[in-house]
């Protein structure tokens, strides 16, 4: 996601060729990460895995398609995978699909 503008409570900001304007509050400023290259050894592993841990809602949200997760305020959902900063990989209701991280908590 980038900042483009801030003004009072608001931001406009862009996320994958989409603008739009969110209030300030569900922003966080990260600092730009410089991208190292690592080289992997073969007794490094590939991949890493987590092991699932349950989260509480903070928001209501709604997932764009199907490949994203729906949640009430409150619900309390799995999350599968949170390599990614801002979007994890979570399990609601038997469902799997994204959602913000900034939404959860974990329990």
């Amino acid at each position: 996601m980038i900042f483009h503008i801030e003004r009072g409570d608001w931001m406009l900001v862009e996320k994958d060729g989409k603008r739009g304007v969110v209030p300030k509050a569900f922003c966080e400023k990260v600092p730009k990460k410089v991208e190292q290259k690592i080289e992997v050894s073969p007794e490094m592993p590939k991949k890493i895995t987590y092991r699932p841990r349950r989260a509480k809602a903070n928001f209501k949200y709604v997932g764009e398609d199907d490949s994203e997760a729906s949640f009430d305020a409150g619900d309390i959902v799995t999350v599968l995978d949170e390599t990614t900063h801002d979007m994890w990989l979570v399990e609601c209701d038997g469902h799997k699909g994204h959602a913000p991280s900034i939404y959860l908590d974990f329990i």
